[in-house]
């Protein structure tokens, strides 16, 4: 019923890959934010805006990082039970980061050369072109052709984006 096999090794294998995916989008945020090291803003560690404002309110990275692993894994949850579907909801966010990324690359540009410098900004740049690219092949394969492994992938790729080179930091840093 709706792709999904009622067998426990299967059911397994969608929770474990779904886990896995989980912590995918964590590690993304977490070297974004260069929780890893090396400094951020930079190229590798590009701090989306929406991870580094709560940042600044107080929160602690960890906490961010895990929210956004958290909100991940709750997005479509029958993922852990082998979904095939992608929610018509991911498509919408999928909108939402495009038009809001363009929009934040374009009016940011000059303070991202100013403060980060013309490398940091177009690389940040073209790679979040790139996402946006993969993200709408991923989606559109998983629409096209419903697979536990399409609509998993097209997620991740997506929270990945947004984890990293969706709304990169562009400006003077505090």
């Amino acid at each position: 019923m709706g792709g999904t096999s009622t067998s426990p090794l299967a059911r397994m294998n969608y929770r474990v890959a779904t886990l896995i995916a989980g912590c995918v989008v964590g590690l993304a945020a977490a070297q974004s934010l260069g929780l890893f090291g090396g400094g951020s803003p930079s190229v590798i560690s590009p701090c989306p805006i929406w991870l580094v404002v709560p940042i600044f309110l107080g929160v602690p990275a960890i906490v961010a990082v895990a929210v956004l692993t958290a909100i991940f894994l709750v997005w479509r949850p029958s993922l852990f039970q082998g979904a095939t579907a992608v929610p018509i909801r991911t498509y919408v966010l999928w909108g939402v980061i495009t038009i809001l990324s363009g929009i934040w690359i374009v009016a940011g540009w000059r303070y991202g050369l100013k403060y980060e410098g013309s490398g940091y900004t177009t690389v940040c740049a073209l790679v979040s072109l790139a996402f946006f690219c993969l993200s709408a092949f991923a989606l559109w394969q998983a629409r096209k052709t419903p697979s536990f492994t399409n609509a998993l992938l097209a997620q991740t790729l997506l929270f990945v984006w947004l984890a990293s080179y969706a709304l990169p930091y562009l400006g003077e840093t505090p």
